[in-house]
């Protein structure tokens, strides 16, 4: 039953112990930022172990579509995610710890509601789905607001690489089978782990060698 997306949750495990490795590795190397890598340390770890829960299907529930569907990923998020959303914000030059606290409490929001959306597969989910929705919203704000991209190449690059591939994760969990059940339980787990590895261990080598 569980076989295919098994199959992808662990070679996600793999891959994300793998990722632990290099960033370990390199942190005592003087050319790489040494903030940024060890979050990335931490974003990886959690990232692995998440999906060693998913793989042993610890943590499941059945869509009315018969699939299954994996709702611990949603509260792993809250720790990975929230270092990462902090990461960024140090990246645009916040230090006020006010922002730090907006910045960690709706990320928080975004997963703690993605996951009672997750969890529950009547229509009450929808609530939960444009409570998150709204959150995230409310974080992208909080990180872009009064910050000067337009003459700062990598600041945009990031901005743009936010946006749009953390906006991707929504969309997937619409088509999915915690949505309307457009696509299975594998295609789903492939669209997650290709969206974990870009924002996750593309985003944090790009952080670690460009940003010292």
């Amino acid at each position: 039953m569980y076989v295919t997306e098994i199959f992808v949750y662990w070679i996600g495990a793999i891959i994300f112990l793998f990722s632990t490795m290099v960033f370990l590795l390199n942190s005592r190397r003087r050319t790489t930022n040494r903030f940024f890598v060890a979050s990335e340390i931490f974003v990886s770890y959690f990232t692995a172990i998440s999906y060693v829960v998913m793989a042993l299907a610890m943590a499941t529930v059945i869509s009315p579509f018969g699939e299954v569907i994996y709702w611990s990923r949603w509260l792993f998020y809250m720790g990975s995610c929230s270092i990462l959303a902090l990461n960024v914000a140090v990246v645009f030059g916040k230090n006020n710890i006010s922002d730090f606290f907006e910045i960690s409490f709706l990320t928080s929001l975004v997963m703690f509601c993605g996951f009672l959306a997750s969890y529950l597969t009547g229509s009450e989910k929808w609530i939960f789905f444009l409570l998150s929705s709204g959150a995230y919203i409310g974080l992208l704000y909080v990180l872009f607001r009064n910050v000067n991209y337009k003459t700062n190449a990598p600041r945009r690059l990031i901005m743009w690489w936010v946006v749009i591939f953390w906006s991707l994760f929504p969309v997937i969990w619409v088509f999915a089978p915690t949505g309307f059940g457009i696509v299975s339980t594998f295609i789903e787990s492939v669209g997650y782990l290709l969206l974990d590895i870009i924002t996750k261990i593309a985003f944090g080598l790009f952080l670690v060698y460009k940003h010292k």
